[in-house]
């Protein structure tokens, strides 16, 4: 049954001006994702972000980097083909951080270690660096290990062979040092069991995406130049537990930094770390925001500021959905960030009728605003629509936890009218227990008897601890009910615990019902889970559009 309360993405009214956009009823973000993982300045922590590790290989006067980041479950490969590769690599270690460095245990693997031991790379936090086994970064055993990671919607029911060639379109698979890198990673990450369920007994590791590009496309900046321009600014801050925590000070990122989102913060500080050498991709970086200064848009920036403030870190919830490890703040973030995303292309698209009704040919769209305006939003509203239609985010809110849509599942439906129930059914059946003659010939006031009901437990019956005695040299060790009727279980709260023929009855008739209605839950998500799992590329893609934005 769909909840009707908000509409679909599909059902979303056309905008006559932005107007309506500012008075539209959108979601209010979930407070617990609101500032998780950033410090004060939208700066990132990263324990909550989770660890990256970084893996090189140097081989013929090349140095491929790769990177997994295990908050988007993404894969970046950067080849650096110049003469300068110890200088890329070690801006590219001060601009990742990684948590954790593999290298192959052979000669080549010794040079990487001693370059990273020797050359004064300066990162918020110290790294490890893991040897990891040589053949691991052979050509056919990395290419065999890609051809069994599921990445993106290639899941693990696509062939091998067809894996491989699907693979094309992301990584150049004829560079067999660029093949050796990535799958040694994955090799060494699969064995790790980093990013794999826990309880996939096959240990499928798990891409969201991987990325390739060179690292001639950014500008070299060495850590000394970035310290004289004051680029970033790390400041220490103590604190009465004698645990101090690092924060970014005054510097040209915490001026330029105004970013609505936690993604578009991120995609700034890499900006200001590897600036782009391209002039085009500069000037287009400019466009848009000339764009957006002119007057004619000046009433979109608030509309988009509004939408952005409804995307959170949805990288990070579409990684813990591919791993099946979402919690509900995690769904809140993806259901938002999809409605979020819908309303910014709806925004763009209000600006490129204006211009269209204008025939102002002089004032072109920008770039990024032309792919948002022309990217579909299908997968979008498909994932929107189906966590609508699935979960009750209301009653979920008030829970704590995930709470599916009464009509999705029938035997669900009827386990909770059962749980409903319960209180009711349980004061019935005292009341008759209470009538049995070994009841009456105690001395339990029958007001005093209950019968309830433990999640993971079952069924007891409860009777009131009447006194208390020594024991074996203990003091206040409780006087427990002993009849051929009561087996006792445990004391608690003042209250003793026993089980009976009756309550037995309900532990096999009415069952664990709480872990039943659970089981049920977790089954319909998990569905959820793999129907979500094939539209990771597409949303990714979304996300990098509004980071930019």
């Amino acid at each position: 049954m769909q909840d009707t309360s908000r509409p679909g993405l599909e059902q979303l009214p056309v905008l006559a001006s932005l107007a309506d956009f500012q008075h539209a009823s959108l979601p209010e973000p979930y407070p617990s994702e609101q500032t998780e993982g950033l410090g004060e300045n939208g700066e990132e922590d990263a324990e909550a972000l989770g660890k990256t590790f970084m893996t090189v290989r140097q081989n013929r006067g090349r140095t491929i980097s790769v990177i997994y980041s295990v908050r988007t479950g993404e894969l970046t490969a950067i080849v650096a083909e110049s003469s300068r590769d110890n200088e890329r690599l070690k801006q590219l270690v001060e601009m990742t951080a990684p948590d954790e460095i593999i290298v192959p245990s052979s000669a080549a693997g010794d040079d990487v270690v001693h370059f990273l031991s020797t050359a004064g790379i300066l990162v918020p936090h110290p790294f490890t660096i893991q040897f990891s086994k040589a053949r691991f970064f052979t050509f056919e055993h990395a290419k065999s290990a890609l051809s069994t990671v599921e990445i993106g919607d290639i899941s693990s029911d696509v062939l091998p062979e067809e894996r491989w060639w699907r693979l094309r379109s992301c990584v150049d698979v004829d560079d067999a040092d660029l093949v050796a890198a990535v799958g040694g990673l994955v090799s060494f990450l699969a064995e790790r069991r980093v990013g794999t369920e826990l309880d996939d007994d096959n240990g499928t590791f798990r891409v969201s995406r991987i990325i390739q590009r060179p690292a001639e496309d950014t500008m070299l900046i060495d850590s000394q130049s970035q310290r004289a321009l004051q680029i970033f600014s790390v400041d220490f801050h103590p604190s009465s537990h004698g645990v101090g925590r690092n924060k970014e000070g005054f510097s040209l990122y915490s001026l330029l930094n105004r970013a609505t989102t936690r993604i578009g913060s991120l995609l700034l500080r890499r900006w200001l770390q590897a600036p782009l050498v391209d002039t085009s991709a500069v000037e287009n970086r400019q466009a848009t925001v000339s764009f957006f200064l002119h007057d004619r848009h000046a009433e979109a920036v608030p509309a988009l500021r509004r939408a952005l403030h409804n995307i959170n870190d949805v990288p990070r919830a579409i990684q813990r959905v591919s791993t099946a490890s979402a919690l509900l703040p995690d769904w809140i973030v993806l259901h938002q960030g999809c409605l979020a995303m819908e309303q910014c292309k709806d925004i763009i698209a209000h600006e490129v009728s204006r211009i269209d009704t204008m025939r102002d040919t002089a004032h072109s769209l920008p770039v990024l605003l032309e792919q948002i305006h022309t990217k579909s939003t299908e997968s979008l509203a498909i994932i929107y629509g189906l966590l609508q239609e699935t979960v009750d985010f209301t009653e979920s809110q008030q829970r704590g936890a995930v709470t599916i849509q009464t009509g999705i599942s029938s035997e669900l439906d009827d386990a909770r009218a059962v749980f409903a129930g319960l209180e009711a059914h349980l004061a019935t059946v005292a009341d008759e227990e209470r009538e049995k003659d070994w009841v009456k010939a105690s001395d339990v006031s029958p007001d005093d008897f209950s019968i309830v009901y433990y999640p993971q437990i079952g069924f007891l019956v409860s009777l009131p601890i009447q006194s208390y005695e020594e024991r074996n040299g203990e003091q206040n060790v409780p006087v427990v009910v002993e009849c051929d009727e009561l087996s006792f279980r445990f004391c608690a709260e003042g209250r003793a615990f026993y089980k009976n023929a009756r309550v037995e009855e309900l532990d096999a008739d009415i069952g664990d019902i709480c872990s039943i209605i659970s089981d049920l839950e977790g089954a319909i998500m998990r569905d959820v889970e793999g129907r979500i799992v094939r539209y990771v590329p597409d949303v990714l893609t979304w996300c990098d559009a509004v980071a930019e934005l």
